[in-house]
């Protein structure tokens, strides 16, 4: 079984991640569900975060997800809140009974040196220059993956990056980013994870 981590949050909220290493009939045939998409590695990859929803929750209703004019999942009768996040050949999934959450998985390359002056600000460059890493393609993963978390926690778009979701500072001992999310004047607390080269965050609130 290619669970690479889970994590009891508490008693009601729980996460998984899952290198996909099983061909698509191993998922329709778990989840008993049929997908539209077209592209092969991207609906591989939309049926394994369903599968996973029922790895966590085994009665979870996979068959009942909807699509939000926002494009986020969800059961209309609220039974589950949920998040899924997909990467490359990985799956995550993040499962709560009594609280919103997002989840994000994101593999570090170079590319996200090119576009980290369109998500980070200059009051984040620069307290993020000063941490105890390097300021380089590792670390700024981590943090387009922490905005990406608060973004699907939210679930209801028209979100600036750059100006609304503001990242303040690094607790290392305890794995967690302090946040200040200004669309809805909260504080928040990311929790984040490294295995190798993937970074795992997840936001619930």
């Amino acid at each position: 079984m290619p669970i690479i981590f889970q994590h009891q949050i508490n008693e009601s909220a729980k996460l998984v991640i899952w290198h996909i290493s099983e061909p698509e009939s191993f998922f329709t045939k778990a989840i008993a569900i049929k997908s539209v998409i077209t592209n092969e590695t991207k609906r591989l990859q939309h049926l394994a975060g369903r599968f996973l929803l029922q790895i966590l929750e085994p009665d979870f209703p996979v068959s009942a997800i909807q699509q939000s004019t926002f494009q986020k999942p969800y059961l209309p009768n609220n039974e589950f809140q949920f998040s899924i996040s997909h990467c490359g050949d990985f799956a995550a999934a993040i499962v709560s009974k009594n609280q919103k959450v997002g989840i994000d998985i994101e593999l570090t390359t170079d590319r996200v040196l090119k576009v980290a002056d369109k998500f980070l600000s200059e009051n984040e460059k620069k307290i993020f220059s000063n941490s105890l890493h390097p300021f380089d393609s590792s670390l700024k993963t981590l943090l387009w993956s922490a905005k990406e978390a608060v973004f699907k926690w939210y679930g209801e778009g028209g979100v600036n990056f750059k100006e609304q979701i503001q990242l303040q500072q690094l607790n290392e001992n305890e794995n967690t980013m302090e946040c200040f999310f200004s669309k809805t004047n909260q504080q928040l607390i990311i929790h984040y994870r490294q295995f190798e080269n993937l970074w795992l965050t997840w936001v619930r609130a």
